[in-house]
């Protein structure tokens, strides 16, 4: 597959791309890292910013509190269904 020129310095700092091979490198290993070009591993770059920005979403105080009560009831609603499964199964 060939590559079309790409600045990398409209996506992606030249600062953050050299953390980012480095961090690369320690991940997949010397020998895959070295034998992958510079626009494969802005690439890589690239798509690891882009699903940052897809699933990280920050959310606030009162959505939080939300995420919770939810969560309450989902695990209160785990527990009852266990406990009812136990006992008329006999092992309670």
């Amino acid at each position: 597959m060939k590559w079309a020129p790409v600045d990398y310095r409209q996506m992606i700092s030249k600062e953050h791309f050299d953390k980012f091979k480095v961090l690369m490198k320690e991940h997949i290993g010397a020998e895959a890292f070295n034998k992958m070009t510079e626009q494969e591993l802005l690439q890589s770059a690239i798509s690891l910013v882009t699903l940052m920005k897809a699933v990280y979403q920050p959310i606030t105080k009162e959505e939080y509190g939300k995420f919770n009560e939810g969560e309450e009831k989902v695990n209160k609603a785990f527990d009852t269904l266990f406990t009812e499964t136990e006992r008329r199964s006999g092992k309670k």
